[in-house]
């Protein structure tokens, strides 16, 4: 809150942007509240530290990650960096290995998906479909590109110093 205002009426003023933030297990998102006090008309969002800091730990702790003005850092990466004891550098680059793992362990799954739909259509497993009938095209979707770059990941260091 504003220490200018005498008076505050903190209200909700919708949802701020989402922040992306990497883990060990993949990425997801926190969104939180944008925040305005009636009085003073100031804005601000619910996930500033500032405010972080004047909640009791006991809600503080169900965060999944340390929150800082304009980055954060999942706390399963703090554990591993604490545990390990790597450069936040290095941290980033095995981050970003476990994402290219996961993607293409996704990209073999879809593959497989799209070759036993194939086959169940061409009666290999001893009935056919009517998929092939149904389908204006038969050419599958293409899965997606994974950006060689991950929103969060290399900037670990700023985050952790």
């Amino acid at each position: 809150m504003s220490p200018c205002c005498p008076y505050p009426n903190v209200v909700s003023a919708g949802v701020g942007r989402p922040r992306v933030i990497v883990g060990t297990g993949g990425q997801y998102y926190i969104m939180s509240s944008r925040l305005c006090c009636k009085a003073c008309r100031r804005f601000w969002f619910a996930d500033s530290p500032r405010w972080l800091e004047k909640l009791p730990k006991r809600f503080t702790n169900l965060l999944p990650a340390f929150l800082t003005y304009k980055k954060a850092i999942c706390k399963s990466v703090m554990d591993e960096l604490r545990r390990t004891g790597h450069s936040p550098g290095d941290m980033a680059n095995q981050v970003n290995e476990l994402m290219q793992l996961k993607y293409e362990r996704a990209h073999l799954a879809y593959l497989h998906a799209i070759e036993s739909v194939r086959e169940a259509e061409a009666g290999v497993y001893g009935q056919r479909t009517i998929g092939r009938f149904v389908r204006k095209e038969n050419t599958p979707r293409d899965f997606g590109r994974m950006d060689k770059k991950m929103p969060g990941v290399e900037s670990l260091s700023p985050v952790i110093t």
